[in-house]
């Protein structure tokens, strides 16, 4: 789109209907939700200092065949320069998604995102084209297979996982509440459990855990995606295990006179 102004993402979709390229409402909904998660996800890996307060807004809508929709980064200081910076990286990380490359830095949650986005592509949304900056890129069902790809075939190990259970949810039997480690990964792991472990489940919401069960890896991630649980034990609140951060000075005589580094390598010579 040339003279496009900046700091601006066109997303443009058609339908399945060929008369009008009318979309069903579910459809239109579904599919602009997936491109907010995935642009959320571009600003938490390019924009990781103003990630957590970027939003955006909706400044014209069209439905004369195609359906567009314009966004903008809302109203805040730098918003058009940040504006400008996210779409743009939007549009080139999603083609180069696209044609089946992980852009730098990108990890399993954001690959999710794009791949979600495409998951109805070709189906009941036909084709979508998002554009940013004079650019633009079609996305077509190509974009689902192709982060499949990247995250490349599932692997499974039995294990554990302990963090604080939230997020519960057992709408239509859905049965699935996410932990959220104490130490390396920050975002939560998705639970999955059956009937048996309903009680046991509700009745950990908000405490701490250590969930055992079947635990699904993809290729690009060192930590899970999920876990199937085959059992929740709750820890007593006088138990609840340490943070890294809480084990800070603890013990300051520990090493004597010697620096943290000259102890460590004390004690590797020993070794």
């Amino acid at each position: 789109m040339q003279g496009e102004r900046r700091g601006r993402l066109t997303v443009t979709m058609v339908g399945e209907r060929t008369d009008d390229d009318a979309l069903r409402f579910a459809d239109f909904i579904q599919q602009l939700d997936s491109v907010r998660k995935a642009l959320k996800e571009t600003c938490r890996i390019r924009l990781p200092d103003a990630a957590k307060e970027v939003e955006f807004r909706v400044t014209e809508l069209s439905r004369s065949s195609p359906t567009t929709v314009v966004l903008e980064m809302d109203g805040q200081p730098g918003a058009d320069d940040m504006g400008e910076a996210a779409f743009a990286a939007f549009v080139d990380d999603g083609a180069q998604i696209e044609r089946g490359e992980r852009p730098r830095g990108y990890d399993g949650k954001a690959l999710s995102a794009f791949q979600e986005m495409g998951s109805r592509l070709g189906k009941r949304v036909p084709r979508m084209d998002i554009s940013a900056n004079g650019r633009t890129v079609p996305f077509s069902a190509r974009l689902h297979h192709s982060v499949g790809a990247l995250l490349g075939p599932k692997q499974y190990a039995y294990g554990s996982i302990t963090g604080k259970l939230e997020h519960i949810n057992i709408h239509r039997r859905q049965n699935i509440f996410t932990v959220y480690p104490i130490a390396g990964k920050t975002d939560g792991v998705r639970c999955h459990f059956g009937k048996a472990l309903l009680e046991d489940a509700a009745g950990a919401v908000n405490r701490y855990v250590e969930v055992v069960g079947k635990l699904t890896y993809n290729t690009i991630d060192p930590h899970p995606e999920e876990i199937s649980c085959t059992s929740i034990h709750v820890y007593p609140e006088v138990d609840v295990p340490p943070r890294l951060a809480d084990l800070q000075g603890i013990a300051p005589d520990a090493t004597g006179k010697l620096s943290s580094e000259e102890f460590v390598r004390e004690l590797r010579d020993e070794a």
